[in-house]
């Protein structure tokens, strides 16, 4: 039995706090009006039926969907034999500066598509910023943003995927192979539908922290770094040009599992909206007509 209120706990505190800091990132840099019309249309519930990228409230519509989707995934993919793993990609084509940020998403997805054909997968791309690299892009210097993709694969075994990485591997740069990383995509094995659901919950988060590398065990990893005004201002001013689903694609069987999650995500919202809707016109209403005095005649 799948708890959602206990799986969406730590999702729903991170989204709050992504909501107080990209607001507060409007107001810092927005002429009052101007942001608070932009707050409205871009992070507002009111606004979750339009699935804004920038929108937590519309990410935890999907997240919702996904997580109960993988459900009714338990029995094919984890009692019956296929594997699943999660691959994550990573390329230095994807990499930009925080001041220019140039990033082609649907050119990422067919870079991957090509990589994963005749799979089945469900990806998703993000951006992770490090506040502490230095980036350029066309000539603007700025903090490096590091497009990435996390896909859901599977596959008929642990041998078979990693035979895929060792033959795809060589299509992806490494965007600073001394400082930053390590070739890609990296595979891990989720082994329930736990971790399914846990890292289908973590790739669906709001883009609150940031990143920085560090050595640790003579090995160099990352861990959260935090981000300012700036940085929230101009990531969210970019994706805002995008929907949640913009950053979804499919492949294989998964084509269907997507749409389906796309539909009941868009039933859910409709759901929301008439709720909030009626809420607002019961506030708008006037006094129940038998509390209002007879006019004088």
């Amino acid at each position: 039995m799948l708890d959602l209120d206990r799986l969406l706990r730590g999702a729903d505190l991170w989204d709050k706090k992504y909501l107080e800091a990209v607001i507060s990132a409007i107001k810092e840099y927005q002429q009052p009006k101007a942001a608070a019309k932009n707050i409205r249309k871009y992070l507002s519930k009111e606004t979750c039926a339009e699935f804004n990228l920038t929108n937590p409230y519309s990410r935890k519509i999907i997240r919702e969907q996904l997580l109960e989707a993988a459900v009714d995934l338990e029995e094919p993919l984890f009692e019956l034999g296929p594997v699943v793993m999660l691959a994550t990609f990573a390329d230095k084509a994807w990499a930009c500066c925080d001041r220019a940020i140039d990033f082609d998403v649907e050119a990422a997805k067919q870079k991957i598509r090509n990589a994963l054909i005749g799979m089945d997968y469900l990806g998703v791309f993000e951006a992770a910023v490090y506040p502490g690299e230095k980036w350029t892009t066309d000539g603007k210097a700025g903090c490096l943003i590091s497009f990435h993709c996390h896909v859901f694969i599977w596959g008929t075994s642990q041998s078979k995927l990693r035979r895929l990485k060792a033959k795809i591997k060589n299509r992806f740069e490494v965007i600073d192979p001394e400082n930053l990383g390590h070739a890609f995509p990296v595979l891990n094995h989720l082994k329930t539908v736990k971790d399914l659901q846990r890292t289908l919950r973590y790739a669906t988060k709001m883009p609150f922290n940031g990143y920085r590398k560090v050595i640790k065990n003579e090995r160099l990893t990352q861990e959260y770094a935090q981000l300012g005004l700036e940085h929230h201002y101009r990531l969210a001013g970019y994706l805002r040009r995008y929907t949640v689903f913009d950053a979804w694609f499919s492949g294989g069987k998964c084509t269907a599992i997507l749409r389906a999650v796309r539909k009941s995500s868009l039933d859910r919202a409709s759901s929301i909206m008439r709720k909030w809707q009626r809420k607002q016109h019961e506030k708008r209403a006037p006094p129940y007509a038998c509390n209002i005095p007879p006019r004088n005649t």
